[in-house]
């Protein structure tokens, strides 16, 4: 169980960093916020189409908060079956990158409009740590049970 923990408990970590990150400063460029895209910069030329960006990071920033919070609250308070759940789940979540969103970002970056070149690479490269560090931590939590 104490590789489950520490796999989940570090995803938790980076994912409130992510949630500071697009809460406080959104078009940051570092830690998966907006500033990667060419496209924000130039929002700020119509309040209307900035504003939504604003509201949309907002937004998933709390959906992102949600699920630390209640992920957090069951490696606190639940059993270990429980713990291995959420870490399945969490697992999961993260390969849903590659359905919608890493076509998607492939897609922008291709087209320049991302900087720096290659993000789309280098984040998907990311993703993939974290989703074979949470199955580790699944496999590690089911051969404890």
């Amino acid at each position: 169980m104490p590789v489950l923990l520490i796999v989940a408990s570090l995803f938790l970590i980076l994912e409130v960093l992510n949630v500071v990150l697009l809460t406080f400063d959104p078009g940051s460029r570092r830690g998966n916020a907006l500033g990667v895209f060419r496209a924000w910069e130039s929002t700020e030329a119509d309040p209307a189409i900035h504003n939504l960006l604003r509201y949309l990071a907002a937004w998933v920033a709390a959906s992102k908060l949600i699920f630390v919070l209640v992920v957090g609250m069951i490696l606190v308070f639940g059993d270990d079956r429980s713990k291995v759940i959420a870490v399945g789940a969490l697992a999961l979540g993260v390969l849903a990158y590659f359905w919608r969103l890493r076509p998607l970002l492939n897609t922008i970056d291709a087209s320049a409009g991302l900087e720096p070149a290659g993000y789309s690479r280098r984040l998907t490269a990311g993703i993939t740590v974290i989703a074979i560090a949470l199955a580790a931590g699944f496999v590690s939590g089911l051969s404890s049970l």
